[in-house]
């Protein structure tokens, strides 16, 4: 059955054009799981709640995969588990609950579709997809850690004999339903725009970002390529950050970035903004290479654009540690609106939420957060253990944004601490089937989480 199909879908999209060529795949991931986050009375997840949660497989996935010379397209539709259903029951897997009170699977699909257009010196995309700016797995103003972004972005390379430069402008678009349900109003949008200088061994580059809320945006605040601008305009949060990477040899490569929202200068009142920035910082080091066990599988990881990286060191033995830090008051305006954040609306149980996570540093401002990571990565296999430390002030994006300000630098009593250690095993049997295995522990100042996963995965066609 699946062959005629797909045998169909073949002569379908012949019929449009003889050079196109089409490609309908499907996944099946079971797994198994074990843990302690049920709890009958929560109303909403927490944010670590959903991040891991998008990072389970669906039990299965059906994809269409397009391609005619520069343009592809993508999407996907999967049977995913209800994310409050989970947390309300102990569902020991990945199928749909089916309980007395109904049939309970996430209606919040798809998480991935796209147009892009590519050639060797522009790239264009539009859709829904991933988007990462910076050198590190953490990112201070637009980061992979999101589920998704509705976006439009254009990025062209300008190249020199030994140099180049390259330009990326992004516009990116907030869920109307879930502002209006948050903050009362149906606007927020966020431009990026970057310039980075880039020769073998180095990347430099200057990124702003530019909320705009309450208001249907202008050309002045796009900005395109106008850096350090709109500070003092009205119904805009504007952030501005350098970055850098730097490989002093092939197997090893520094990089950090500093953002800054706001700077209170000494000739300024004491009741205008406070100051607000934030760093991240990081290396790597492959200790020796290896032929890595490539993924086969459509994540939303694998459809992730990201900024360009000098290294990406993905086989052998690697060593990795990284810093962020989140000051109290980034992200943060006197309205909800004007928030760094990227509000999301959902069908938990179909009872309808509303959920905020971050554009930019995963657990939001007024956090700390260390992170240390060693990957063995050698086809059939695939491990890697991490150990990650936060530090969170007590209030976080819903600090008080009102003069008097509290010290900038210092994070707001009560600080709580969470210790997180996770090890992920992937053995690939053939080419398309994996075994995997995952296990977490949260260490709290209170209670000790844990998950255990065992899974397999399958390309059916």
């Amino acid at each position: 059955m699946k062959k005629i199909i797909k045998v169909g879908l073949y002569l379908f999209v012949a019929s449009f054009s003889s050079n196109l060529f089409a490609e309908l795949g499907m996944e099946f991931s079971p797994f198994l799981t074990l843990n302690d986050m049920t709890d009958k009375s929560q109303k909403r997840p927490e944010l670590t709640q959903l991040y891991d949660w998008y990072e389970q497989p669906s039990l299965f996935k059906l994809y269409l995969d397009l391609e005619e010379g520069n343009l592809h397209a993508y999407t996907h539709m999967d049977l995913h588990t209800d994310l409050m259903a989970d947390i309300h029951h102990q569902t020991w897997s990945n199928l749909p609950y089916m309980g007395s009170d109904g049939f309970y699977a996430d209606p919040n699909i798809p998480d991935v579709g796209y147009v892009e257009w590519e050639s060797d010196s522009a790239f264009l995309s539009g859709g829904r997809r991933k988007l990462h700016i910076g050198p590190g797995d953490y990112a201070l103003g637009l980061a992979g850690s999101s589920p998704y972004f509705d976006h439009v972005l254009f990025q062209k390379t300008f190249p020199g004999e030994k140099s180049h430069w390259q330009y990326s402008f992004t516009a990116i678009t907030a869920d109307r339903k879930a502002m209006e349900k948050l903050a009362d109003t149906e606007y927020k949008t966020l431009f990026t725009h970057r310039l980075s200088w880039q020769t073998e061994k180095l990347i430099l580059a200057v990124t702003e970002y530019n909320l705009i809320y309450e208001q249907v945006p202008t050309i002045q605040d796009a900005g395109f390529i106008v850096f350090y601008h709109g500070m003092y305009q009205d119904y805009q949060n504007v952030m501005d950050e350098i970055s850098f990477e730097y490989l002093p040899r092939e197997d090893f490569r520094v990089f950090g970035s500093l953002v800054s929202d706001d700077y209170q200068m000494s000739i300024e009142s004491e009741d205008s903004k406070p100051g607000a920035m934030g760093v991240t910082g990081g290396l790597s080091w492959k200790v020796f290479d290896a032929a890595p066990l490539e993924n086969p599988f459509q994540d939303s990881t694998t459809h992730m654009w990201q900024t360009d990286r000098l290294a990406d060191f993905a086989g052998g033995l690697v060593l990795s540690a990284e810093y962020m830090w989140a000051s109290k008051y980034l992200y943060n305006r006197e309205v909800e609106s004007g928030k760094f954040t990227n509000p999301m609306y959902y069908s938990w149980e179909y009872e309808r939420e509303t959920v905020n996570t971050f554009y930019g540093a995963l657990y939001g401002p007024d956090t700390i957060t260390g992170k240390l990571t060693a990957q063995w990565n050698s086809d059939p296999w695939r491990v890697k253990v991490s150990g990650e430390l936060l530090a969170a002030g007590a209030e976080g994006i819903d600090i008080n944004y009102a003069p008097p300000y509290e010290n900038w630098v210092t994070m707001k009593d009560p600080v709580s601490y969470t210790f997180m250690f996770d090890v992920e095993a992937e053995w690939a049997l053939s080419e398309d089937v994996r075994l995997f295995a995952a296990s977490g522990l949260d260490f709290g100042e209170d209670d000790i989480n844990y998950t255990l996963e065992l899974g397999y995965r399958r390309v059916l066609f």
